[in-house]
């Protein structure tokens, strides 16, 4: 028999892939609480055990679908480059025709006033920054990279790229040519390995 935090955990899932799955067929300010409450066989008051808000249900959205790619940086069977730029890779937005919506979704609830507020607060915190950060700790301890690495400058570059891309595909409304910008990243990419990653290997 499943635990009571089992059972909390797999009503938060629910509920998250719910509204996953609403804000990838339609626009966000036509989904309301009780559509997402709807689409997993829930009642609306139990939303709010979970989440402030509909704003803050898609900040905690944004957080687990980042914290999921997050995983790929620690795949061992991989060379640790290689888990970076799959995790850049996996980072960069999901194009399929499936997801479009979704990312047009997410990318419009990132201009609001309540996630540039707490993306100002904390930019250290932002998802992106935090797992590429982790990730350059866990390596200079594992004796992957030396200590004088630039960590945060890679970071925050690759932060700004995957920014920059993700904007690029939010404002247009046909689908963009995946292998062009795959293949473009994994040039950026190379670059990056050559003049800022394999100097710094040990």
């Amino acid at each position: 028999m499943a635990t009571r935090k089992e059972q909390s955990d797999a009503t938060r899932a629910a509920i998250l892939e719910a509204g996953r799955k609403l804000l990838a067929e339609r626009d966000v300010k036509h989904i309301s609480i009780s559509d997402i409450m709807k689409q997993c066989g829930l009642s609306n008051g139990l939303f709010y055990h979970y989440f402030a808000s509909k704003d803050a249900f898609i900040t905690a959205l944004i957080s687990d679908v980042w914290s999921e790619k997050a995983q790929s940086l620690y795949d061992t069977s991989l060379p640790p480059l290689e888990r970076l730029r799959k995790y850049c890779t996996l980072s960069l937005p999901d194009m399929s025709p499936e997801s479009f919506q979704l990312h047009r979704n997410t990318m419009a609830f990132k201009l609001t006033d309540e996630y540039i507020r707490e993306r100002e607060s904390r930019y250290a915190d932002d998802y992106m920054f935090k797992h590429v950060m982790l990730y350059f700790e866990s390596c200079i301890s594992d004796g992957v990279f030396s200590a004088d690495v630039p960590a945060e400058f890679v970071a925050r570059l690759l932060v700004y790229v995957n920014h920059g891309v993700s904007f690029h595909v939010a404002l247009y409304k046909r689908q963009p040519d995946v292998t062009q910008i795959i293949s473009w990243f994994n040039q950026f990419f190379d670059s990056l390995e050559e003049t800022k990653l394999k100097p710094y290997l040990l």
